[in-house]
């Protein structure tokens, strides 16, 4: 075991989910990730790297501006052009720049409510550690944020079993830069969640689990517009299909079968943590029928989806926010 002032950490916050708050919320949530970083002051942070399109480059600017001393020279802003400012190609930039010998990328719609900095990369002072990971949660402050939660792929909070064993969220995520840096996130595949699974089946297939700390972040909701809905389930029924082609089989009788197959399956999750956990987040029983009812229509969206893409030829494209979206 090292000392804990012996590697160094870069940390990356990425302003691309900014793009849905169209005001100066990031600015705020930046702030509380820098004091709760901060509050671990053993671990040897050595850089902090804000990583935005060019659009935000004034305000993250006048951002810097007003750090407080201890970070001023310690905090500096990664711009990238705006067709390269893609969620994971940010993290993959961040990863080439940083100095450190652990990364961890942090998103900006993310508020720390448990754990510590140092629970989150302390497990990869061990040599046989190269990914740690915390939890990501919905909060449970309204019936739209509660019926996430529930049907959702996050975990609810401080209930363990409701995340799967190689589900891997980069939103909090620290890892080993010689590991990850030979590969680092698979961009040329497409998608939205394809980068995250495909470097989750590495470390299986490396035979490294991904450390769990008992850290849980707030993650915002991201739009709560019903075309947002209904995109975010279309665009995840391709993402699936992806997933599906490039680890199983690209013939599209496996490929429709395999969707079917997981809507059952959906169903029965969705089913579960509803009656397991309603209560849990706040939801009363007609409520809870409603959210299921809403949880059933998006993996129905989402597996229509899934089987229109298993229908056509498998493609590569990235996976882009429409600008209707952003504000």
């Amino acid at each position: 075991m090292h000392e804990l002032d012996t590697l160094s950490v870069t940390v990356a916050i990425e302003l691309d989910n900014a793009a849905f708050d169209g005001g100066a919320t990031w600015m705020e949530n930046a702030n509380t990730l820098l004091k709760w970083i901060s509050h671990s002051n053993d671990v040897n942070v050595v850089e902090v790297l804000i990583v935005h399109n060019q659009n935000y480059l004034k305000p993250v600017s006048r951002y810097m501006e007003q750090l407080p001393v201890e970070w001023g020279d310690r905090v500096r802003s990664l711009s990238l052009e705006k067709e390269q400012a893609h969620y994971y190609i940010m993290k993959n930039s961040a990863a080439n720049q940083a100095k450190g010998e652990i990364i961890v990328f942090l998103d900006c719609d993310l508020t720390p409510i448990h754990g510590s900095f140092k629970d989150l990369v302390e497990p990869l002072y061990s040599g046989d550690q190269v990914a740690s990971n915390g939890y990501t949660c919905f909060p449970a402050n309204n019936f739209i944020s509660k019926m996430y939660a529930l049907f959702w792929y996050f975990s609810i909070y401080h209930k363990l079993e409701t995340l799967d064993k190689y589900q891997l969220h980069v939103s909090n995520f620290a890892v080993r830069k010689d590991w990850f840096l030979p590969l680092g996130f698979d961009v040329q595949r497409g998608g939205f969640k394809v980068c995250c699974y495909l470097l989750a089946q590495r470390l299986k297939q490396e035979g490294y689990d991904i450390s769990r700390s008992d850290v849980w972040f707030q993650h915002e909701l991201w739009n709560h517009s019903i075309k947002f809905f209904i995109w975010r389930a279309i665009v995840a029924g391709r993402d699936r299909d992806k997933k599906f082609s490039i680890r199983y089989s690209k013939k599209k009788y496996d490929r429709v079968k395999a969707a079917v197959k997981f809507f059952l399956l959906d169903i029965k999750r969705i089913y579960r943590r509803h009656i397991n956990y309603r209560h849990v987040v706040g939801l009363n029983r007609f409520q809870a029928i409603l959210s299921f009812c809403v949880g059933i229509l998006f993996f129905s969206l989402l597996r229509t989806s899934q089987v229109k893409a298993a229908l056509s030829a498998f493609n590569n494209n990235i996976e882009v926010v429409p600008c209707k979206f952003i504000t």
